[in-house]
């Protein structure tokens, strides 16, 4: 608890200066160890240990104004599928900041989210690119969702409804019947029969 106090007191954050100092104390002990049980979790493999105790960072904002290129891998084959989610979480979160913090709006930066599915499966990560889907574009910033299967990345039919509002392009190779069945309200008809 030593090594805590001092961590928060050399916070620039006055609320958790003031949690730690105040309010800590009386957290009850069963909230303790649940929490001392997650963090061991997460904080035990060594990348994600690295990963949160870094002193550097990318700032998302500053990378799409300047248009840098970035690539980032939110899982493996040696990370659990729980820590991939959260870490996903985190990225979405931080990716929907940066989106709305940006300075070169009229330099366009387009995101393009591989395996999108994975995004859905938590209802914050969903409301992040959901809104994302419908204001980003505002704010110079576009995105490519990628997947396999349109249904497995659908959330809801609400999600569906902003998919189809707010999608420009919709690029579709071979799909299952359920995908089709999706997209073919938003499809026009020509009326013509290709062979």
């Amino acid at each position: 608890t030593d090594v805590m106090m001092h961590l928060a007191g050399q916070s620039s954050d006055g609320r958790i200066r003031d949690y730690f100092t105040e309010e800590f104390a009386r957290e009850r002990q069963t909230t303790l160890v649940a929490l001392a049980a997650r963090l061991d979790s997460i904080l035990r493999h060594e990348s994600l240990r690295l990963s949160f105790g870094s002193d550097t960072f990318v700032d998302f904002r500053e990378a799409m104004d300047g248009g840098a290129i970035i690539l980032i891998n939110a899982g493996g084959p040696t990370l659990p599928r729980s820590h991939t989610r959260l870490i996903q979480s985190l990225l979405v979160s931080d990716l929907r900041q940066a989106v709305f913090v940006r300075r070169e709006r009229q330099r366009p930066f387009t995101w393009f989210l591989d395996e999108a599915q994975c995004l859905f499966s938590q209802a914050s990560d969903t409301e992040n690119v959901s809104t994302l889907l419908s204001m980003a574009r505002s704010f110079g910033t576009n995105l490519v969702l990628i997947t396999q299967s349109l249904i497995a990345a659908s959330p809801s039919q609400d999600f569906l409804t902003s998919v189809d509002t707010n999608f420009r392009w919709l690029l579709l190779f071979r799909c299952g019947l359920k995908d089709a069945a999706i997209v073919e309200p938003a499809l026009p008809t020509s009326g013509r029969v290709v062979s």
